[in-house]
């Protein structure tokens, strides 16, 4: 009797541990499942890519900061003819279709392990048939930038060696003392010039220079206030005598504006005129002498 109840408590504890293992592989299974997005309907496509960078089989894919897929392969896409790298990609359906040909698509590095994922920048235009095949966005790497750099500093160590050597513009103010004399010279004169443009605004400001009493001059202001007030009134008067000439006002408006009297006094002066004429060529016909 002993013995049976000893078995059937192993019974059920062997049970309990197989009910409980059970249980956590089906939590297993279901975190899986939601993590790896395994019973959403997915997609395939390929991206084509001059560098893989380290990308790995199950790197997550995002669409806009948003997981929406993983990487489930990463090959040459043609070993004989390119070295471009083909990455094969399952994606959410309903994300492909944020998806298109203008769709920027980089392999970028997150956390401090240095996790490579694919980062999708959504496509402007909204597609039921997205692209099969995609081209992604170069990738600069550290190695780039560290040749980059070596090759800017080799540049610098040129240009300074340039320099020391007295190549170039820089060099030769390193090395040629005259330019840099006539630099000096230069600045001194600069100085010089602009210390007589002071004194000679100091000389006009004063109130013994000539210009200084003209500017400091109150009775002198007072005069040409004056002098234009009475030229404005003369002007004015020239311009209120010619709009009466104009007008036929006056005597010299008459002359100017009557035809008629202007006819008169042509004709008088040409009967003057003839006058005058005929009395030089006979003077006894106008002056009798009489004697007694």
């Amino acid at each position: 009797m002993k013995r049976s109840n000893q078995i059937g408590w192993a019974q059920v504890r062997g049970g309990i541990f197989i009910f409980l293992a059970l249980l956590f592989f089906a939590g297993g299974v279901l975190l899986m499942g939601q993590k790896t997005k395994m019973f959403v309907n997915k997609g395939s496509m390929r991206i084509i890519m001059a560098d893989a960078v380290g990308l790995k089989v199950g790197a997550p894919v995002w669409l806009a900061g948003v997981d929406v897929g993983l990487v489930t392969d990463v090959l040459f896409a043609s070993p004989k003819n390119s070295n471009e790298v083909s990455i094969d990609i399952e994606v959410d359906t309903n994300a492909m279709k944020k998806i298109g040909a203008d769709s920027k698509i980089m392999i970028k590095t997150r956390g401090l392990m240095g996790e490579k994922y694919i980062d999708i920048l959504p496509s402007k235009q909204y597609s039921e048939t997205p692209p099969s095949i995609l081209h992604g966005t170069p990738v600069t790497t550290l190695d780039d930038a560290i040749q980059k750099a070596g090759d800017t500093f080799s540049k610098l160590d040129a240009i300074i060696d340039n320099i020391e050597k007295g190549k170039g513009t820089l060099g030769k103010l390193n090395k040629d003392d005259t330019l840099y004399t006539k630099l000096t010279s230069l600045a001194d004169k600069s100085v010089k010039a602009a210390d007589d443009v002071s004194a000679l605004q100091k000389q006009i400001l004063s109130k013994d220079g000539s210009i200084g009493m003209l500017l400091n001059d109150r009775e002198f202001y007072d005069k040409g206030v004056s002098l234009l007030t009475k030229a404005e009134s003369s002007v004015m008067e020239i311009k209120e005598i010619t709009g009466k000439i104009k007008d036929g006002n006056g005597t010299a408006g008459l002359l100017l504006n009557d035809k008629s009297l202007y006819e008169k006094m042509t004709k008088t002066v040409d009967d003057l005129d003839a006058l005058v004429m005929d009395f030089k060529e006979e003077p006894r016909k106008y002056l009798k002498f009489t004697l007694f």
